[in-house]
């Protein structure tokens, strides 16, 4: 996949601990999760070349079949508690991508 200046990428962290609406990202509304109105208005960009979802979550994770273009990373559960950044786990996606 090439790159220029003016391409995008999307990360989305989806971590699956939320503590006021448990299990955010995978609620219904209108019969379809959260998560996947995120995924669907990021793959009708022009501009994002590359979507990164970073979870935890199982649920989250068995999209992949359903979402060739996106690339989904299984975040350590160290990366998923309250206190955790979404700089770590941006950080954490690098490392990944490097190797």
């Amino acid at each position: 996949m090439n790159f220029n200046i003016l391409d995008f990428v999307a990360f989305i962290p989806a971590r699956k601990g939320s503590k006021r609406i448990r299990g955010k990202n995978t609620v219904l509304i209108n019969r379809k999760p959260l998560i996947k109105f995120t995924l669907d208005a990021a793959l009708k960009s022009k501009k994002i070349k590359l979507i990164i979802i970073s979870t935890n979550d199982k649920k989250i994770l068995s999209l992949r079949s359903s979402y060739k273009n996106v690339l989904f990373i299984k975040r350590p559960e160290n990366l998923c508690k309250d206190n955790s950044s979404t700089e770590s786990a941006m950080l954490h996606t690098i490392k990944y991508l490097e190797k």
